[in-house]
C-alpha cells in the first residue's frame, strides 16, 4: 500500500557523483521503473524516492573520488591537489562558505528531515540550527593549525605531519541523518580527504540535498559523493580496494561485516555501533 503511483509527482533522488546526480527525475511525469519509495514513520504513506546505485555508480564515486584527491584546479592555474598542505587556507574558506549555506538552507533542510524521518519539526530545526558549526570549527582548526616537532633524543628531529588518507567512504544511519554525516565529514574534508557517503536508505534526500549545496560552496567535484541503496551498495563500497578508511554508525551486525571486509584489505575503521 505504500507503493508510489506512476504518475506520482514525489521527488526522486538518484546518486550524486562528481558534483552532480547523475539523474534528475523532480518534474517528470513518469517515475523510473527501479525506484525504492521513502516511507515516513509518522504517516506510513511515501513521501518521496530514490533510484539505488548500481555497481557502476559504485566504480564511478570511487573513481571519481579518488581522481579528485589527486586533481589540480585547472579554474585558478594552481598545481597543487585537493589533498596537498598548500591548499588548507583554500579548504577553510570552503568549509566557512559550507557553513553559510547550511545556515540558509535550514528550515527547508529540517523539513525534509522531517518528511522522511517522522521527528518533530521543532527539534529537527533547532538541531540543524547547530551544523554550521561543525565546518567553522574545523575551518577554525585549519587556519591555526600547527605542526610539531617532539622531543626524540640527541642527533634526531621528529617532526609530526598531519597528512590527508585518500578516498573515505562514511555510512550514516536513520536516525540523524545530516547531523551525523556533519559529524563525519567536516573533519575529513577539512584533512583533505575526499568522501563517498552511502546514508541510510530510509533517508537520503537531506543528505543528496546537502551535497548540492557543498558544491554551490565551492567543493570541487569529486571531493564529496553520495551513493543510494541498502547492504549491497554498502558492500561493494567497503570491500574495494581503492577506500583507505571507513567511518560507520549504525547496527553491530553490520559493523561486524564491515569490520571483516575492511580488515581484509587493511582499511582503517571507525566505528558506532
Amino acid at each position: 500500500k505504500n507503493k508510489m503511483s506512476p504518475t506520482s509527482r514525489l521527488a526522486i533522488y538518484s546518486s550524486f557523483i562528481n558534483g552532480k546526480c547523475i539523474n534528475d527525475h523532480d518534474t517528470k511525469e513518469t517515475l523510473p521503473d527501479n525506484h525504492t519509495p521513502v516511507v515516513s514513520p509518522a504517516t506510513n504513506k511515501a513521501v518521496l524516492g530514490f533510484v539505488p546505485s548500481t555497481p557502476q555508480d559504485v566504480e564511478n564515486a570511487i573513481s571519481a573520488a579518488t581522481e579528485a584527491f589527486h586533481a589540480t584546479d585547472d579554474d585558478t592555474d594552481d598545481t597543487a591537489p585537493w589533498s596537498h598542505h598548500s591548499q588548507t587556507s583554500n579548504r577553510a574558506s570552503i568549509l566557512l562558505s559550507i557553513a553559510n549555506e547550511l545556515r540558509q538552507n535550514t528550515t527547508r533542510l529540517a523539513d525534509l528531515e522531517v518528511q522522511q524521518i517522522g521527528r518533530p519539526c521543532k527539534e529537527m530545526r533547532f538541531q540543524l540550527s547547530r551544523l554550521p558549526e561543525w565546518f567553522e570549527y574545523y575551518a577554525s582548526l585549519l587556519r591555526v593549525h600547527e605542526e610539531s616537532v617532539k622531543p626524540f633524543g640527541p642527533g634526531y628531529l621528529n617532526v609530526t605531519k598531519r597528512a590527508a588518507l585518500g578516498v573515505v567512504v562514511q555510512i550514516t544511519p536513520f536516525n540523524h541523518p545530516l547531523l551525523i554525516t556533519a559529524k563525519k565529514l567536516a573533519p575529513a574534508l577539512a584533512a583533505g580527504n575526499t568522501v563517498v557517503i552511502k546514508p541510510s536508505e530510509l533517508a537520503p534526500a537531506s543528505v543528496i540535498e546537502f551535497a548540492k549545496l557543498c558544491t554551490k560552496a565551492g567543493l570541487p567535484p569529486g571531493v564529496l559523493n553520495v551513493l543510494l541503496g541498502g547492504k549491497e551498495v554498502g558492500e561493494c563500497l567497503v570491500s574495494d580496494t581503492r577506500i583507505v578508511k571507513v567511518d560507520f554508525t549504525g547496527g553491530p551486525s553490520a559493523g561486524k561485516e564491515i569490520g571483516r571486509q575492511a580488515g581484509a584489505n587493511l582499511c582503517c575503521v571507525t566505528q558506532e555501533l
